[in-house]
């Protein structure tokens, strides 16, 4: 993929940060969203993936999500997921994860 990922952090409330994530998120660039989510679960109890400028999402993404998610749980802070759209919103829906979806 061409694409890089884009990844803009705003804090929304005191318990809430929202992660403006554009671009690809594959193999390449999982490890860049999953060291900035899981950053931030020190600070906040509540973690806002704004999705719809993902133009590429495949397994790995997937699992980095997950994996974010497990560690969220393991803090006792939450993971969501908003405005998937398109292809990114068809693999949520076939994975299951759109149940953390909240728009």
């Amino acid at each position: 993929m061409t694409d890089s990922l884009r990844l803009r952090i705003s804090p929304e409330t005191d318990d809430i940060v929202v992660v403006t994530v554009t671009g690809v998120l594959d193999l390449s660039t999982r490890d860049e969203l999953a060291a900035a989510a899981i950053g931030l679960l020190d600070d906040t109890k509540i973690v806002v993936f704004e999705r719809g400028g993902v133009t590429f999402l495949d397994s790995s993404g997937i699992g980095t999500l997950v994996r974010i998610r497990l560690e969220a749980d393991r803090r006792g802070a939450e993971v969501r997921l908003r405005s998937a759209t398109g292809h990114v919103a068809e693999i949520l829906a076939i994975t299951g994860l759109d149940r953390w979806v909240t728009d």
